[in-house]
């Protein structure tokens, strides 16, 4: 009754493919088949899977012929790697006294707020990617949500432990702490911030962006638990946030989709380059509230029609998310028509992001797939680029 296809991705893309000869097995029977991709034409610098699907032949009441039923994706070989740009000379410094500007010869430039601590501008040539409407906060700093229902049951949170601490109040103890230091070829910006829930638990947070003269800007974000917080509570999320111009619609990634997916609900996403539009990624639930996360995200694109934008490479996979809407809009909808018209591309990156579960009506998520807030550092890319 089913027909199966098979394709090679190179770095998640298919460069091999083909059909499998009928398999004469009846159910609960097992037999072997061989795939008859060429090997040997992996090259050794690249990420190759083999996913395997299973479509039906005919079409039927609830599907027409060609309808995928199931599959399965194996890694076969490498990991994925993008060559960097090299640069001699380093970036130029413009301070002022609430703000620091780094300059690159190719036109990028970033601007950090000293008393925020926060990414206020960031341009190529002239060209704005951060939102005209910003919200100017005093972080980027990203461990809560607009909470799903799966979290919650009779108004009482699942996350226990973050409800008792009041994790979702935290406040900035302070200002930020930024210098700034030329390091051969790279100007390193360090920030330093620390949260405090009115229970003093929360985290410290420190923020390096190391930015060359060939406008790659690398991020080594560094989090630990502070004051009350132990390593063991239950998050949401431990990651940083990025809100853009909306100018910037396409959206392509290296990762698992192409809908939606979490770390406990994966298996029906698989990894390869999807293209879709930001609205496309969100979704308009009864009660709007976080989603839209994408799993195991190897590099992002961000662009305009134009062709221009921010591309985000994760040397180790990340969680990523774009969504048209930010978490305070979400939260503060009761319903889908309460939502305002997009203003903003809102771009998260995560090392850490709780599976859903089934709460809202069953088991909770399952401790393996909770985020925890246990220290971690994780890093990224950020390369801005124009059309020419």
């Amino acid at each position: 009754a089913f027909k199966i296809v098979w394709q090679l991705l190179e770095n998640g893309v298919a460069v091999q493919s083909g059909e499998i000869a009928p398999l004469n097995i009846s159910a609960g029977e097992k037999a072997t088949f061989k795939v008859p991709c060429d090997r040997g034409e992996m090259a050794k610098e690249k990420e190759y899977f083999l996913r395997i699907a299973f479509q039906t032949r005919t079409d039927a009441d609830w599907a027409k012929a060609g309808h995928e039923v199931t599959f399965s994706e194996f890694k076969l070989a490498g990991n994925y790697t993008m060559p960097l740009k090299t640069s001699a000379a380093p970036p130029k410094i413009v301070s002022k006294k609430w703000e620091t500007t780094v300059i690159t010869d190719n036109g990028l430039s970033c601007t950090f707020d000293k008393k925020r601590g926060t990414l206020i501008s960031l341009s190529i040539k002239g060209h704005q990617l951060m939102a005209k409407s910003e919200r100017r906060g005093d972080r980027s700093f990203d461990h809560d949500q607009a909470l799903i229902d799966n979290y919650t049951r009779h108004w009482k949170l699942h996350l226990r432990k973050f409800d008792e601490l009041k994790l979702g109040k935290l406040e900035k103890v302070g200002d930020s702490r930024l210098t700034v230091k030329t390091k051969k070829n790279k100007v390193v910006v360090q920030i330093s911030s620390s949260f405090r829930s009115p229970k003093n638990a929360g985290f410290d947070e420190v923020q390096t962006w190391k930015i060359d003269g060939a406008g790659q800007i690398e991020v080594i974000e560094s989090v630990t638990p502070a004051g009350k917080l132990g390593d063991d509570v239950w998050v949401p999320r431990i990651g940083l946030y990025f809100q853009l111009s909306k100018d910037l619609q396409q959206v392509a990634y290296y990762g698992k989709g192409p809908h939606g997916n979490y770390n406990d609900r994966s298996y029906g996403a698989w990894t390869a380059v999807h293209e879709a539009n930001v609205m496309d990624h969100y979704v308009p639930y009864g009660k709007p509230q976080d989603h839209g996360n994408r799993e195991s995200v190897r590099w992002l694109k961000l662009s305009d029609a134009n062709g221009s934008g921010l591309k985000i490479i994760a040397p180790e996979p990340l969680a990523m998310c774009v969504l048209p809407y930010t978490q305070e809009e979400l939260a503060s909808a009761r319903h889908t028509v309460d939502l305002p018209a997009p203003s903003i591309t809102e771009l998260r990156i995560a090392a850490r992001v709780s599976g859903v579960g089934n709460g809202s009506c069953g088991p909770i998520t399952r401790e393996e797939y909770q985020a925890l807030s246990a220290p971690v550092e994780y890093r990224f890319i950020l390369i801005p680029f124009i059309s020419n």
